[in-house]
């Protein structure tokens, strides 16, 4: 069983977001290390909408489930060379994937392959 889901925005969509003037929209989004990472880099514009096409592309790939997740609890983390990987909540660790993020200056684009619905109680819609 796979099942695939696809994202592309516009980096502008997060350019100027701060957490002292965006805090309430950004925390309904991502999580603390989430945003801590994201605003640890230069661009953090492009790592934000990078990680936010990872979590739409998560929620489409899984759309043919029954399967309800918030965009703040698909929390996408990155090993020590960069690449990133869900973190879910125990609840979501059955759902096995894998993720790739690409950005530029001004689009992020992310693709999500699931590999495996460990948990027979979601059957396909």
């Amino acid at each position: 069983m796979f099942e695939i889901g696809v994202d592309i925005e516009k980096v502008e969509r997060f350019k100027n977001k701060t957490l002292e003037n965006d805090g309430h929209f950004l925390k309904a989004i991502f999580t603390e290390a989430e945003l801590q990472y994201c605003f640890s880099k230069g661009k953090s514009a492009q790592h934000l909408c990078g990680k936010f096409c990872a979590k739409e592309a998560f929620i489409k790939a899984i759309s043919n489930y029954n399967i309800c997740i918030s965009l703040n609890q698909i929390e996408i983390l990155n090993h020590s060379n960069g690449k990133p990987y869900f973190n879910l909540p125990q609840d979501y660790k059955y759902i096995e994937s894998k993720l790739s993020i690409s950005h530029t200056s001004e689009n992020a684009v992310a693709q999500v392959l699931i590999t495996s619905l460990k948990n027979t109680k979601y059957k396909r819609r």
